[in-house]
């Protein structure tokens, strides 16, 4: 839930009636008639609109978007040139999912403010929500025209669009721009190491990954976007996600795709443009609706004109005829000079030209407070509409860096991040499977199992659950007293509640494996559900004890097809038994230890608890009992390698 913002929390002003004498209060009582039955089109300032946009901004704050809608709605009736409650109204609209009709109010913003930064943000983020990139750069750069708020977030958001093009070196530099204004900007950061990644430098991607177990928090900004570099579509993923299913085709998993090819962009010196300002011209007095035109080559070094009246930018076009109109009844009367300014492809100004005109309207001025409430809101509202990246997809892109320079455990531990939170992640599935064999680990559509021990004289002691804070010590004290080695399944939100435990276990020499991260039957999962179980218990075990489990204990037994690929997708072997515990209720442990010993008198896996069931009367009897007979204790991954023999299940789990 997103916190409430007390900087756009207002309460109405009240007046106080005691002492009030009645013709003063008439005389209020008439002004508040007089207000209320203005028509809509009046003048602003008279209508008294701020409390209402706050009121709205407050309401997107929250969350609340069909109230913000319905509230910055509410302000256009009152006064319809209103430009910020125009792109209020977009902003809602946009964060609600509706696109299309946000672009239209954010465009009818930018017909009554040409200069409304916000509203540019907002429109270049539906282009980057609908992956038009090419059009989100434009309007980030109209944005940054507009003299911006957060001049960093703009920056960074126009380096994304950027390097999702395939413009990397552009990327790189606007992203450094953006740093340069804002050291902390978390977008640019993360568009700069995914720039470099491209060219070929991942120290920068590899310096993403946290140092905590968590994700580290970044502002809250609604507008998430995807990975720059590893989404569809986008140059870097095509070549990309073609090598990596080609690598993946051995392991059975996934099929090789035809590979596409990727886009570049190249950039040369462009040459000096020639630009003038055609009409209005020099000297020229201006009154109301005017048209601007500007005279510019043809050339293809010109990217787009910008144009500005004093201090207020009217517009931004980027193709001919380079013509735009304006409203001049919305700048102070007085002299004033127009300006055109022409940039090329590579984003640098390339010429400028300027007429001095006179404007003359007669224009009402706004009241403070309503100066002041539009200036908060349209704040307000560009620092909402920024984008951010979300922690799965930074940490995807930290799991690149730190497996081209080498460092596959820390990728795999960046990718398993990733997808504990988010498998959806575009190209996350074929990371982590990646990861997982550089580690050495079996990916495959078919997993090991094993069901068995080859060596007649041998025999496992498995622990299903926990770790427990009261059984778990008690069992390895009687572990250590009949000298004997086990191997334990632990539950992953168990290890993340106690740690130390899985420490210990591995302290005492024993093994430690996966059974599941919150113990649920996960033959109610899809496939995808039931591998981000089994990554997440892999990096609460990984994070308790540094090490990567391999071996994974189904709750319950309950395996099927589903969750047999799903295994094998994550790189897991399958570790079945040969007697349980759970087959004994309510008899003494004595008998349970003398019959398991008869199932086991030629090897076998023994399934205990980490709980509160007949284990804690059996095993004082049970490790006697099997050394009796002859046999040796062993832990589960040797066998793996030696002794064991792979079993098979058909889609039942039988």
């Amino acid at each position: 839930m997103r916190k409430r913002s007390p900087d756009f929390t207002t309460e109405a002003p009240t007046v106080g009636q005691g002492g009030v004498c009645p013709a003063c209060r008439f005389l209020w009582a008439l002004v508040a008639a007089v207000l209320v039955l203005l028509p809509w089109g009046q003048a602003p300032g008279r209508c008294g609109t701020a409390a209402e946009l706050l009121r709205g901004a407050a309401s997107l704050t929250c969350g609340d978007f069909a109230t913000a809608e319905s509230t910055f709605g509410s302000v256009r009736r009152v006064d319809g040139v209103c430009a910020v409650a125009a792109a209020g109204e977009g902003a809602a609209r946009l964060l609600a999912g509706g696109d299309a009709e946000a672009m239209g109010s954010f465009q009818e913003a930018l017909s009554l403010q040409a200069d409304l930064c916000c509203a540019y943000v907002g429109l270049a983020a539906a282009f980057s929500l609908q992956g038009d990139y090419r059009e989100a750069l434009e309007q980030y750069r109209m944005a940054t025209a507009a003299r911006p708020l957060r001049p960093g977030g703009v920056l960074a958001g126009e380096a994304y669009a950027a390097c999702a093009l395939g413009l990397y070196d552009t990327g790189a530099g606007q992203a450094r721009a953006a740093l340069a204004a804002e050291p902390d900007e978390p977008l640019a950061g993360y568009v700069l190491a995914a720039a470099e990644l491209a060219r070929g430098n991942p120290a920068f991607a590899a310096q993403l990954a946290p140092s905590q177990r968590l994700f580290a928090r970044t502002p809250v900004r609604p507008i998430a976007l995807g990975s720059c570099l590893l989404q569809p579509g986008v140059a870097f993923w095509e070549t990309h996600a073609a090598e990596d299913r080609a690598r993946l085709a051995v392991t059975g998993l996934w099929s090789v795709p035809e590979v596409r090819g990727a886009r570049t962009a190249t950039a040369g010196p462009a040459p000096p443009l020639g630009l003038s300002i055609e009409r209005p011209g020099e000297g020229a007095v201006l009154e109301g609706a005017v048209t601007i035109e500007v005279s510019a080559p043809r050339v293809p070094e010109l990217q787009y004109v910008s144009v500005s009246i004093g201090e207020r930018q009217v517009g931004v076009v980027s193709f001919a005829p380079y013509s735009l109109n304006f409203d001049t009844r919305r700048l102070p009367d007085g002299p004033a000079q127009i300006r055109a300014d022409a940039y090329d492809t590579r984003g640098a100004m390339a010429a400028t030209a300027t007429v001095a005109v006179t404007i003359r309207n007669g224009n009402r001025t706004l009241a403070p407070s309503e100066l002041a409430a539009r200036q908060r809101v349209a704040e307000m509202l560009e620092q909402l509409l920024l984008p951010s990246i979300p922690s799965p997809t930074r940490l995807q892109l930290a799991g690149h860096g730190l497996s081209q320079l080498g460092q596959v455990a820390q990728a795999a531990a960046a990718f398993e991040g990733a997808f504990s939170y988010d498998p959806a992640v575009p190209g996350l599935r074929e990371d982590l499977a990646l990861a997982y064999r550089d580690m050495g680990l079996t990916v495959s559509a078919t997993p090991r199992e094993i069901r068995s021990l080859a060596d007649p004289k041998a025999v496992a002691l498995t622990f299903d659950d926990g770790p427990h804070p009261l059984i778990t010590p008690w069992v390895l004290d009687e572990l250590d007293k009949g000298r004997a080695k086990a191997t334990f399944f632990l539950v992953g939100k168990q290890a993340t509640l106690y740690p130390e435990l899985v420490r210990e276990i591995r302290r005492r020499g024993h093994e430690i494996g996966s059974h599941s991260y919150a113990h649920y039957s996960l033959r109610h999962l899809t496939e995808v559900e039931c591998a981000q179980d089994l990554v997440k218990s892999r990096l609460a075990l990984r994070e308790a004890c540094g090490e990567t489990v391999e071996l994974f204990r189904p709750p319950g037994g309950y395996y099927d097809g589903t969750v047999r690929r799903a295994v094998g997708a994550t790189g897991f072997v399958g570790v079945f038994w040969t007697c349980n515990i759970t087959s004994y209720p309510g008899l003494e442990g004595k008998r349970i230890a003398a019959d398991m010993g008869r199932k086991c008198a030629n090897g076998g896996i023994i399934l205990l608890h980490n709980g509160e069931d007949e284990t804690l009367d059996t095993l004082p009897y049970l490790i006697p009992e099997l050394r009796q007979r002859g046999l040796r204790f062993v832990t589960i991954r040797p066998e793996a390698g030696e002794l064991a023999r792979a079993g098979t299940v058909d889609e039942r789990g039988r």
